[in-house]
């Protein structure tokens, strides 16, 4: 029991605050020995502000701040790994409590959306969600602005800004350019 006692306050001493449980459960052991196995269970500590952010340049996808559990770190990976497949992907995202309900709602849909992009960031800080970038085009700017609108949570506050190059103007015939010089001529 003192080993694992210990082993506990190893995994504890680092976090800031949080709680840690046992369960004595009977496990069969030598007849020289007299212990019993323990099951733990570890509360991580609490974020405030909750954050997660995640940055997308041509080759590079880098992650950080929290997510509320093992599943939703999962499922962050896995969305990772399957857009940005070719990318090289720095992940520092650490498992934490207080997310706000619809967090892995909110990240997994901007995630999904980044990858469209060029390039760009999204910031998630409680339920405030923050998404730049640049779009090839205004036709996938705009079905970013819809999916994101669609796939971030109502209660989340989305705000994005996404740009694109605007199309250049053809010359050709048809479109003339007209002057007026100084003594109103034409």
């Amino acid at each position: 029991i003192m080993q694992w006692s210990g082993y506990l306050v190893s995994l504890w001493r680092p976090l800031r605050a949080g709680s840690s449980t046992t369960k004595a459960q009977p496990t069969t052991v030598p007849p020289t020995c007299s212990t019993r196995r323990q099951a733990a269970s570890i509360v991580p500590p609490v974020a405030s502000p909750f954050v997660w952010s995640a940055k997308w340049s041509a080759s590079d996808l880098a992650t950080s701040g929290f997510a509320p559990d093992e599943a939703t770190l999962a499922a962050l990976q896995r969305e990772a790994k399957g857009r940005y497949a070719k990318a090289r992907i720095s992940d520092r995202t650490e498992i934490a409590g207080g997310a706000p309900d619809g967090f892995d709602k909110a990240a997994l849909s901007a995630l999904a959306q980044l990858s469209a992009l060029k390039s760009g960031a999204v910031d998630i800080k409680n339920k405030d969600v923050s998404f730049i970038g640049e779009a090839a085009d205004e036709a996938t700017a705009q079905a970013v602005r819809k999916a994101l609108r669609l796939g971030v949570p109502q209660a989340f506050k989305l705000t994005e800004q996404i740009k694109y190059p605007k199309a250049a103007v053809a010359e050709g015939p048809g479109n003339y350019i007209m002057t007026i010089s100084s003594d109103g001529t034409a």
